[in-house]
């Protein structure tokens, strides 16, 4: 019987130090420390067992213009798969702590990040420009040595996961961009702002309605008013700083200033439609080119959807409507978890979810070796 045990532990060790020294092997145990860290949000077996990653800061130039953004290596990082990691409407951009943790625990599972300063996204402001930068990105980071050519993927977070998705698509890189990650992404900029408006959404037959927070409507205020004249721009500015806005938007401002101040303070979502077509065309032109529903017809990469199903700022209808957009091109993957808040783990995380969620990690993984 002990010669039996024994037998068995010794093919039990010999399968262990084969799958160790297979790059599939190798991506079957990182994917679950991986979780972990990802999950529980601070450093675990992961970071106990691998170096600490390299981290370089670089100066990206487009048409004269520089922004930067770090650069994780790992250990030994020459021959390894390449993220370009994108953070959302966040002050702190690149830097922000849960980017910097989730950007070193990708590195420490052997793959090179990218994380650039979004300029629009760092000033709350989503604009156009910062799909360029994307693809700016995206070009330095296939440009590094260390990098597989044929092993690159794109990971938006929450807003940012819009032009992530749209530069994915674009001619310039669209055949070399391998993986495209969506966590609390978006499909159109309009039911986002029904959503953040009113609080309703819906979607063939899924719908609901989460109270709207007054911080998030005038945050999307704050991030168009720099297209709007001067004048409007001091009158709303006054109007904040004296209380809650009005219900009736003051006759002093332009045709352009009254159509966004009446976006901004009603609540009934199926005035919405008019009340975005009135917008000055320079926001509508905005909505438009920055809403991937309506960009996505030449994306070649394989498409990761992931999302909170009680998310209560991008409702999980965005991620089910870039879902049904995509399908029929193969290729794409929808995960709705009750794991993630909107970015953010939750505690508690039950084994099937658990289970989901690492194979996810683990995918990734692989297409990105």
């Amino acid at each position: 019987m002990r010669r039996y045990f024994a037998a068995l532990l010794l093919i039990f060790l010999v399968f262990v130090a084969v799958l160790l020294v297979t790059p599939w092997g190798q991506d079957v145990f990182l994917a679950g420390l991986l979780l972990q860290e990802v999950t529980s949000g601070r450093e675990g077996l992961l970071s106990a067992w691998t170096a600490r990653p390299r981290r370089e800061t670089v100066a990206l130039r487009r048409n004269g213009r520089e922004f930067h953004a770090d650069l994780y290596l790992p250990s030994q990082a020459e021959g390894r798969g390449g993220i370009l990691l994108l953070h959302g409407l966040d002050p702190e951009g690149r830097r922000h702590p849960q980017l910097v943790h989730l950007a070193n625990s990708l590195a420490r599972a052997r793959r090179v990040v990218l994380v650039p300063d979004l300029h629009g996204l760092k000033h709350l402001r989503l604009r156009a420009e910062d799909t360029l930068d994307v693809i700016r990105s995206f070009q330095y980071l296939e440009s590094r040595s260390e990098v597989v050519r044929d092993a690159l993927g794109i990971a938006g977070i929450s807003i940012g996961a819009g032009p992530g998705l749209i530069a994915a698509a674009h001619p310039t890189i669209r055949d070399r961009v391998r993986v495209v990650v969506s966590l609390g992404g978006y499909a159109d900029l309009g039911t986002v702002i029904t959503f953040v408006t009113t609080g309703h959404y819906s979607f063939k037959g899924v719908e609901g309605y989460v109270p709207p927070r007054d911080v998030v409507r005038l945050l999307f205020l704050h991030s168009n008013m720099d297209m709007l004249p001067a004048a409007d721009r001091e009158e709303i500015q006054a109007l904040l700083r004296a209380g809650p806005l009005p219900s009736v938007p003051p006759a002093s401002l332009s045709r352009e200033g009254k159509a966004l101040y009446q976006l901004v303070v009603n609540r009934d979502d199926a005035a919405v439609p008019a009340l975005l077509s009135a917008l000055p065309s320079s926001i509508r032109r905005e909505i438009e080119e920055l809403s991937p529903i309506t960009q996505l017809h030449d994306l070649r990469a394989e498409v990761f959807l992931l999302h909170g199903i009680a998310d209560p700022l991008v409702p999980h209808t965005e991620s089910l409507m870039l879902y049904e957009v995509l399908r029929d091109r193969g290729n794409v993957h929808l995960i709705l978890l009750r794991l993630f808040q909107h970015v953010e783990p939750v505690d508690g995380i039950p084994v099937n979810e658990a289970l989901t969620f690492y194979r996810f990690l683990f995918q990734v993984l692989r297409r990105l070796s």
